[in-house]
């Protein structure tokens, strides 16, 4: 049903009249796309990607003016942190009010959960960096470039300023590419680009993690 809302949300964009044909696509495009590896794979491990998706895609597609617009972006962050990519995207393109709302609403998940799990939020924080509590970086399920690069040099180690410098290359040529469809009036086909920007550049990245292609499916 999410994945039917996206799809409509996406085609209504592009023009096309809200009917029961479009109804009907809509759901045809969502069955369809269940069928891909990520959505497949969110489903098989009882993951939460496309609700967390649909959180930032639905609410950054809403019309620029929304007075709410943003804190579906910050709620999602909130639970996960790979959505806060966006942040940039919406500095980069000047979407002020988003950006302050998004920011503001992520802050303050964190700040009103912390009393409830304070020993967790603690060890969380002070262990960002650290993903040997997921697998090691070089398990073939992560499909980020990081993953990539530690399996490229097994048995060594991959050099660190190697993944830095080429997860910098790609988050800046992603965000410019979306910073560009945000100009030519394509806003599905901007979230969607920094969607899967987020994808490539995370530190771990599991194939669950790319149900973008799900929208960017939608958006072709």
């Amino acid at each position: 049903g999410v994945l039917a809302l996206i799809a409509w949300r996406i085609l209504r964009l592009a023009g096309l009249r809200g009917d029961l044909r479009l109804a009907l696509a809509s759901a045809a495009l969502a069955v369809t796309v269940v069928d891909i590896e990520p959505v497949q794979a969110t489903l098989w491990w009882g993951q939460i990607n496309v609700l967390l998706m649909a959180l930032v895609l639905l609410d950054l597609l809403r019309p620029s003016g929304s007075r709410w617009r943003g804190i579906g972006l910050g709620l999602a962050a909130g639970i996960k942190l790979t959505p806060l990519i966006f942040l940039p995207y919406l500095l980069l393109t000047r979407q002020w009010r988003a950006s302050a709302a998004a920011a503001l609403t992520f802050v303050a998940t964190v700040v009103l959960t912390w009393p409830f799990l304070p020993r967790d939020s603690g060890w969380f924080w002070s262990h960002l960096g650290d993903t040997a509590h997921i697998s090691r970086i070089d398990h073939l399920a992560n499909q980020s470039i990081n993953g990539f690069l530690a399996r490229f040099f097994l048995p060594a180690a991959r050099p660190e300023w190697l993944w830095i410098a080429v997860s910098l290359a790609v988050l800046g040529a992603g965000l410019a590419a979306a910073a560009w469809a945000h100009r030519r009036a394509e806003p599905a086909l901007a979230v969607v680009l920094v969607g899967l920007t987020g994808c490539a550049v995370s530190p771990f990245s599991w194939a669950a993690h790319w149900v973008w292609f799900a929208p960017a499916v939608f958006w072709l």
